[in-house]
């Protein structure tokens, strides 16, 4: 996947996108504040455990709590738990695990809604490539390859090519709730994706289950 310019808050026009373009403008500037990889910040207005138990509340609403398992270290770890969690093929990568499924399973539903030829007139540049076309994103909102080699210079390449998986993983949950919010112009917090996101931009990236636990990876140095 190649860098191509990213979109931002800015290029979104007021009313663009309907009642969704506040909270759509809202999101970019998420995206646009993101930095990957930071050192732990203990400052942090949000708190990730408060947002993850929501998040989780909303995306598997059935399940029974689930244990979280917050683990950091420098990347190589990321990359490890990475791989441990899913199937990555040469050209694609499957990922595994209830959580992901689930969140698989709620961005179907959102496309299907967007699909609808009601909605089609919201479907326009700069989101996405073609007008009435849910299903062609205009690119990439925070993944780069050039901020990832500047960020991991020591990686190999097996490991840096995994934490891009996890990089691409992060932005299509950017996108995904850019999405939500265009299928159901609701609040932001009710949108799981958006939780999610505010979870990447605490520092903490979500990998899904290990065994009987949810996992956290977030760096460190060590």
């Amino acid at each position: 996947m190649n860098d191509v310019e990213v979109i931002k808050s800015s290029d979104i026009r007021e009313g663009q996108y309907g009642n969704a373009t506040h909270a759509i403008k809202q999101v970019l500037a998420l995206t646009e504040s993101m930095k990957w990889f930071p050192a732990k910040n203990p400052d942090l207005q949000a708190n990730p455990e408060d947002l993850l138990d929501a998040h989780l509340r909303l995306v598997l609403p059935t399940a029974q709590p689930l244990r979280v398992e917050f683990r950091d270290g420098e990347l190589p770890l990321a990359a490890n738990l990475y791989r441990r969690i899913n199937s990555i093929a040469e050209v694609d990568i499957q990922p595994s695990g209830v959580w992901r499924r689930a969140l698989t399973a709620l961005a179907a539903k959102t496309h299907a809604v967007l699909e609808r030829p009601e909605r089609r007139s919201v479907i326009e540049p700069p989101l996405f490539a073609f007008s009435g076309r849910s299903g062609v994103l205009s690119g990439m909102l925070a993944a780069s390859r050039e901020k990832l080699i500047a960020r991991s210079p020591s990686l190999d390449n097996r490991d840096r090519e995994t934490i891009w998986w996890l990089m691409c993983d992060v932005d299509k949950d950017f996108w995904e709730t850019i999405l939500w919010q265009l299928a159901y112009a609701a609040e932001l917090n009710k949108n799981p994706f958006y939780l999610l996101a505010q979870i990447y931009t605490c520092g903490f990236y979500p990998l899904g289950m290990l065994d009987d636990e949810f996992v956290i990876y977030s760096f460190a140095e060590g």
